[in-house]
């Protein structure tokens, strides 16, 4: 299979339907779920949802748009988004880029490198205006991937769904 997009030290590819065992393995870490789900694994129901959106993004976008899954070299290190914001799924001038990476990926510069590459993606685009990223507050790592790869703060807002005790979330923008 062809690689969407590659870094250097990454390829990034479509899910296959048949992939919800990689998206069950990076989310049963408690740490990777910390900031997403206050630590919660994806039980089988929550991975077959996922999956579903997953599969609906490529049958309305191709490879344009979408969540990808990140290898270095044989090994899954996780997934990058790259998709209109879910608050309008249709605009395609307004997109959220985003990722969730295995813990013993961390601190390696990953993260750094293939939103780096989602960037340079959106800049060759000329009908995409903005990209967005959002993280808890409390994610400074998250936040500082998104200066790193040239976003700025945006906004706090508050992120009712969160199941954590602190609800308070950041939005970073990248106007292009």
């Amino acid at each position: 299979m062809k690689p969407i997009l590659t870094t250097e030290r990454l390829n990034f590819y479509q899910f296959l339907p048949t992939d919800g065992y990689l998206i069950k393995d990076l989310d049963s870490d408690p740490e990777v779920m910390r900031y997403l789900t206050d630590g919660k694994a994806s039980d089988d129901a929550e991975v077959e949802r996922i999956m579903k959106i997953l599969m609906g993004h490529y049958e309305k976008f191709g490879e344009e748009f979408g969540v990808w899954k990140a290898y270095l070299d044989q090994d899954f290190i996780g997934w990058f988004h790259y998709r209109p914001l879910k608050a309008n799924p249709d605009d395609i001038s307004q997109i959220e880029l985003g990722y969730r990476l295995k813990q013993k990926y961390w601190g390696q510069g990953f993260a750094t490198e293939g939103s780096i590459a989602l960037v340079k993606k959106a800049k060759n685009d000329p009908r995409i205006k903005a990209l967005w990223a959002s993280a808890m507050k409390g994610n400074s790592a998250s936040q500082n991937v998104m200066e790193k790869v040239g976003m700025s703060f945006h906004s706090d807002w508050i992120l009712e769904s969160w199941p954590g005790e602190d609800k308070r979330a950041v939005w970073f923008k990248l106007d292009l």
